[in-house]
């Protein structure tokens, strides 16, 4: 798990709130891209002894939109 953790935490724009003893792993990302969150999902997905990464949870806001007040 750790050998792991320490490579998906290099992928720029990763943090991992938590594990389980089972080995799972919760991986956040914070990115201005859509494409680089299924980018980073590939990346993890090809590491050794990563069996499977999935998308629980996606979130878009648009700055620009909430700025000009049409949000």
């Amino acid at each position: 798990m750790a050998t792991i953790s320490q490579q998906i935490l290099a992928i720029p724009n990763t943090e991992i709130p938590a594990t389980s003893e089972e080995g799972k792993i919760i991986v956040v990302l914070e990115t201005e891209n859509q494409g680089y969150v299924t980018d980073a999902i590939d990346k993890i997905n090809n590491l050794d002894h990563v069996l499977i990464t999935f998308l629980v949870y996606h979130h878009i806001e648009n700055y620009e939109l909430q700025a000009e007040g049409k949000l």
